[in-house]
């Protein structure tokens, strides 16, 4: 070991904003000059993170910055409204290291911040320098606010201090931060501050989500409004259950006008037939993509949970060849009961086995998970687009009707229902579902291989043999 090691301590990794003194984390940032004025002509802004580990310290630092980044932003802009007077107000009362609500924890001890009453008393004087105290009138208006911040009872900080909805919509992300990379839910906050503003959470009302819903109608479906809703309405259950905002949610029971011309008919499975055409073509072009959607088609499952294995994920050689399907590396899943293992039959075994002769490396499909990282929506569109180009799938079709088909082919070959939920991962209702570890894999790979014998039996044309494996 370096003797450099003891001398100085261990090499830390390099965070942006994090500054190492005596081993323990401090986040450092220089203050823009425009902004300066607000921290009373600081140039570098220096707080202890209060840990020594890399990771914690990363997370502490990422979120001061996002939250300098908003305040600072505000502070810049002429119509930041509320939200900038408050992010003014919270930047005076740390500017002189307090907090809101503190003054009763100073009044118990007799004394007073002296700096900031001092800049209360001088902003109070009037033409003749003279003032009976603080006089809330002739402060400036981020001055005042930082004063009824720091002398608010709790009852009166409570209502200070609601957030605001791009401060709800951020602590959401916290708990779902698979959000954070959905398009439709940016596209679905966006529009709704778009139509009502930035507002403290609690004072969007009923009025605010009919509004919201009468010009979205302009331009799309019910069916896409409810869509929007069921992006929205779960920000403003964050700042109910987990921020203790006392609201009712102003997006529930929200009525949408329709009409019959606004029927949407419902995504449509594939035809066994078209499965197989689809299988067939699969085949005949061989390639990483096409072992994709082969690998979907006698699996059931969703396209992220098939590009997303990694070799590990493939037990071709276990008595009953199957993937297991959990979080890993590349990607989660989307529910509890998501996770679970498939059994490899018919095609999708053919295209496992392709994908797992022919990559190297960790990932089983590396042209499409490239280097970990993987844009799910962007295979997708790719896979779909060319479904669409071979005239594979119909206007109310994509790759996801894959996952469709295949219920309704374990169905139509008498599966009994809850083994069809435990193949596709599909939540299981019941007390009794909570016990035990569910079907042996063999017993699931049973239910499959019967359906592929029945579909043989059925007297309709039949896809190609797999080509078989060679000796």
């Amino acid at each position: 070991m370096s003797k450099n090691w003891f001398r100085y301590g261990p090499i830390r990794m390099t965070i942006k904003h994090v500054e190492w003194r005596g081993g323990r984390a401090n986040y450092r940032r220089r203050i823009p000059k425009d902004l300066q004025v607000h921290y009373c002509g600081k140039e570098i802004l220096f707080e202890s993170l209060g840990t020594k580990s890399p990771a914690e310290a990363a997370r502490k630092a990422q979120q001061i910055t996002k939250r300098l980044d908003r305040e600072w932003r505000l502070l810049r802009s002429n119509d930041g409204g509320e939200l900038a007077l408050r992010e003014e107000a919270m930047a005076i009362l740390r500017k002189h290291g307090l907090k809101p609500g503190q003054a009763a924890e100073y009044a118990k001890y007799d004394i007073e911040p002296e700096r900031f009453v001092n800049e209360l008393l001088i902003e109070s004087l009037d033409q003749d320098g003279q003032a009976p105290g603080i006089v809330a009138e002739r402060l400036p208006p981020g001055l005042r606010r930082a004063a009824e911040l720091f002398y608010a009872d709790p009852e009166e900080l409570r209502d200070l201090t609601v957030p605001y909805f791009s401060e709800v919509k951020d602590e959401h992300l916290r708990f779902y931060p698979k959000r954070a990379e959905d398009t439709q839910f940016a596209r679905s906050v966006e529009r709704f501050t778009e139509v009502n503003g930035e507002l403290p959470i609690n004072q969007y009302y009923r009025n605010h989500g009919n509004a919201f819903v009468e010009e979205l109608l302009k331009t799309v479906t019910p069916a896409t409004v409810k869509r929007y809703l069921n992006q929205i309405r779960p920000i403003f259950n964050t700042a109910i259950r987990e921020l203790g905002v006392r609201m009712e949610n102003p997006l529930s029971d929200l009525i949408i006008p329709e009409k019959d011309s606004d029927w949407e008919p419902p995504k449509l499975p594939f035809s066994l037939e078209q499965v197989w055409a689809i299988q067939q073509r699969c085949m005949e072009v061989d390639d990483e993509r096409r072992w994709v959607i082969a690998a979907l088609s006698d699996t059931g499952a969703r396209m992220s949970e098939i590009a997303g294995l990694l070799h590990e994920d493939v037990f071709l050689d276990a008595e009953t060849p199957h993937i297991t399907l959990k979080p890993n590396r590349i990607r989660g899943v989307k529910t509890k009961s998501s996770a679970r293992r498939v059994p490899l039959v018919g095609v999708s075994l053919w295209a496992i086995r392709r994908a797992a002769e022919t990559s190297d490396g960790e990932y089983l499909f590396p042209k499409v998970v490239r280097n970990g990282d993987f844009n799910k929506n962007s295979v997708s569109a790719t896979l779909n687009k060319w479904l669409k180009d071979q005239k594979l799938r119909g206007e109310k079709q994509s790759l996801h009707s894959l996952r469709h088909s295949l219920r309704d082919r374990l169905r139509n070959t008498n599966c009994p229902p809850d083994v069809v939920d435990r193949i596709g991962g599909w939540k299981r209702d019941g007390v009794g579902e909570g016990y035990g570890l569910g079907h042996e894999v063999s017993v699931l790979s049973a239910h499959m291989s019967q359906m592929l014998k029945c579909e043989a039996a059925s007297g309709k044309a039949m896809p190609p043999l797999i080509p078989k494996e060679p000796e």
